[in-house]
């Protein structure tokens, strides 16, 4: 079972992106010159970051919700607007606001489509923790500019925008983490423009709450396959597992600089170097916080099925986890002088327990019934494992997980995707201690919980504990009682909640199975009061 955790924490070791330099679009172009580059930030890693895997490894410290800009539209209709306010972004608000990050993304410019990039674009600027825009080009043909991307000029005077055009030097993923490392903010927020993700405000609430991980959207699809590839081998400190970055994600900085001097250190050749996003996830030697998201394309339309995965990427992602383990295993010493961590980042794997995100992005979903593998169960070494494939095959044999058609069918963010004919399965029966639940944009005190689900509940009000919290740290129990009989259109449950004057305003709510299940529990679709996800 899953360890709740104070749902918000501060990462001591980081720092708050602060910046007095002027926000305008700038029209530039910039060429890449990428030996010159990495030899000179390398110099630069060497003689300031020799000890950054110890200072990575400060623990998280839980804290109380204080947020004066704590986000404050729960059930806006209008899902292109950010439920940050663009006033908690100034240089003021942010000097006084330490938790908040301002943001440089990322597009890496991959479809043939003109369209697509400026799509993108766009659609970035509506979240104004996007501070920064950096577009790498490494397509001639068709050309881009900056009037080409039909900027709306009442968002982007504040954002400074910039394109990089490849020239002579071919950089591949590479050009992600170049472009990372010379951002002006300490997160970078990554993904292709074949995408359009459409949980950014969620996401980048759970990425503040743990700014230390890679916090990555995951296509369903994908989803299954990315938790196979985690892996673990606690002699060496391996802990670590593959986020594919072109589906969105939020980066610290200091990890893609670390990583520029990994690379630097590694003598990979530069056909290995083009393929850095294999790399990049696992070189950081701890495990992604991915969450199970549908994405739309770039175009808005939704995406067919994903290719199957490719014997070259598996390949790839093994001479990367090889490495790895090879790097490790050669300094066993307590201060390795490797730049690669050996101490997992908080929270752990176990003790994570968001999912997916709510469909309107105004909230996170959480529960600690995982359908994945867990990695600590299966000792990593070369000696074991001979290739991916066969780690997916030893995961399958570990624990019993869902066919890909079932995760597709009833995939986490089937509970909160405003649809009571789709739902998301807990696979296995509930155990009591086991829960769900929601951490909510903007504030409410509900009167009144609903839990849409096609399993016949009598008395639900008897079978749930639920609480609430407006800190992360305290939670209270509510008194329930039921309010109507069972609803068959579409089926759910009402619960009357009474939660107390301790707490005046939940920021998440939590449903406890308060006894064992005599079969998998569906989550339909969950309400407080009338706000429905």
């Amino acid at each position: 079972m899953s360890k709740q955790l104070p749902l918000f924490r501060r990462d001591a070791s980081s720092t708050n992106g602060r910046t007095s330099r002027p926000w305008a679009v700038q029209i530039t172009r910039k060429r890449i010159i990428i030996i010159s580059f990495i030899i000179a930030l390398i110099i630069f890693l060497r003689s300031t970051k020799k000890d950054r895997n110890l200072d990575s490894t400060t623990a998280p410290t839980p804290y109380r919700i204080d947020w004066p800009s704590w986000p404050s539209k729960l059930n806006d209709e209008d899902k292109k607007t950010s439920a940050f306010k663009a006033s908690s972004f100034t240089p003021d608000a942010l000097y006084q606001e330490e938790d908040l990050k301002p943001v440089t993304a990322i597009v890496y410019r991959v479809s043939t489509n003109a369209n697509h990039v400026l799509i993108v674009v766009n659609h970035l600027l509506n979240y104004p923790f996007i501070k920064e825009i950096y577009i790498h080009n490494p397509m001639s043909s068709p050309s881009l500019s900056i009037e080409e991307l039909n900027l709306d000029a009442s968002q982007a005077r504040y954002v400074n925008i910039e394109i990089y055009d490849e020239r002579n030097e071919r950089l591949g993923s590479l050009a992600r983490f170049t472009t990372c490392a010379m951002a002006t903010y300490d997160t970078c927020y990554m993904q292709d423009d074949t995408w359009q993700p459409t949980s950014m405000d969620s996401l980048y609430l759970n990425t503040i709450r743990y700014p230390n991980l890679i916090h990555a959207n995951s296509p369903p699809g994908r989803y299954m396959d990315q938790m196979r590839w985690r892996v673990s081998n606690a002699d060496i400190g391996m802990h670590t597992g593959f986020a594919d970055l072109q589906y969105g994600a939020f980066v610290p900085r200091w990890k893609v600089q670390t990583f520029m001097t990994q690379l630097g250190k590694s003598a990979l050749g530069k056909d290995r170097i083009r393929l850095a996003d294999l790399y990049f996830s696992l070189w950081t030697n701890q495990y992604p916080w991915i969450l199970s998201n549908p994405l739309l394309l770039a175009s808005g339309e939704q995406p067919g099925d994903l290719d199957p995965v490719s014997p070259q990427y598996y390949s790839n992602m093994n001479q990367a986890i090889r490495r790895l383990e090879k790097t490790l295993e050669s300094d066993l010493t307590d201060i390795p002088k490797d730049y690669f961590e050996r101490i997992e980042d908080e929270p752990r794997l176990y003790e994570r327990d968001v999912r997916t995100s709510c469909v309107n992005d105004r909230c996170l979903f959480f529960t600690n019934m995982d359908h994945t593998p867990d990695p600590t169960l299966l000792k990593f070494n070369k000696d074991n494992i001979v290739n991916i494939q066969q780690l997916e095959t030893v995961y399958n044999e570990l624990s019993t997980l869902p066919s890909n058609e079932f995760w597709n069918e009833h995939a986490y963010h089937k509970a909160v995707d405003q649809d009571p004919s789709s739902c998301w399965n807990t696979y296995q029966n509930p155990k009591a201690g086991d829960y769900f639940g929601l951490i909510t944009m903007g504030s409410i005190m509900p009167e009144e919980l609903q839990i849409y689900t096609c399993n016949d509940i009598r008395r639900p009000e008897a079978l749930f504990d639920v609480s609430v919290t407006n800190n992360g740290t305290d939670w209270i129990t509510c008194r329930t009682s039921a309010t109507a009989a069972w609803q068959h259109v579409p089926p759910r449950v009402y619960i009357k909640l009474d939660c107390g004057d301790t707490v005046n305003e939940l920021r998440a709510i939590r449903i406890t199975f308060l006894e064992n299940g005599p079969e998998p529990f569906n989550v339909c679709g969950l309400a407080l009061d009338t706000v429905v996800v």
